[in-house]
């Protein structure tokens, strides 16, 4: 399956849950596990079975993602969302440190932003978060430390670009979420979710894209 082809086929499944979630929401119960059932398939073919350690950790994060997004798809089943979420974003990060890492003055400027943006986004929804604190700065942390991880990647690398900015949109993606549920300001779910398929196709292409480059 080519790219191009690949691009085509998750952009129609995107768009069809982007319609279920304005006309058919009971539909999304349908297309939304489907985003990553697609790039979960679009990455075994490209990479034609060539697993090693650390590929099987990425497996496993796109497994833990499918399965936040079908806890999320429950209001119930938030916490559960939350945890599955977490352990794709510590697997990514495992993945990520499985290169080569430069941590300098360049690195740490960003890790320090990160963590700022991070810290107001949580600041700001402090007051309504009850007995969801402790969680939500435990998740804050580990997905700034995921970006973190991914910009201190070797820029030469393959696929580089994508994953850090997938991480990054990540980042906003996952903040959108959370300004929805835990405060007033009320978001579309077009918000999330567009930032969030984006990121999650942006990370497993440019990790094709680096473990090609490996094979080469």
């Amino acid at each position: 399956m080519s790219k191009r082809l690949f691009l085509y086929i998750f952009i129609i499944i995107v768009i069809a849950d982007f319609l279920a979630c304005e006309f058919f929401p009971d539909l999304r119960f349908f297309t939304k596990p489907l985003v990553m059932i697609a790039l979960f398939i679009y990455y075994f073919f490209e990479l034609r079975g060539n697993w090693i350690s650390v590929d099987t950790l990425f497996l496993l994060a796109l497994i833990a993602a499918w399965f936040g997004d079908v806890f999320l798809l429950w209001g119930e089943f938030f916490v559960w969302g939350l945890l599955s979420f977490l352990a794709m974003q510590i697997l990514y990060t495992i993945v990520f440190v499985k290169g080569k890492n430069f941590f300098g003055k360049r690195e740490a400027l960003y890790g320090v932003l990160v963590f700022i943006f991070m810290g107001l986004i949580i600041g700001y929804l402090w007051p309504s978060l009850d007995d969801m604190k402790l969680p939500i700065v435990i998740y804050g942390l580990t997905i700034s430390m995921m970006s973190l991880v991914a910009y201190t990647r070797d820029m030469t690398q393959s696929g580089y670009l994508k994953v850090w900015i997938g991480t990054m949109l990540f980042l906003v993606s996952d903040m959108t979420l959370a300004i929805d549920k835990f405060s007033t300001i009320q978001l579309h779910c077009y918000a999330a979710m567009c930032t969030y398929v984006i990121a999650q196709y942006l990370i497993v292409d440019g990790y094709i894209d680096y473990r090609k480059q490996g094979q080469e």
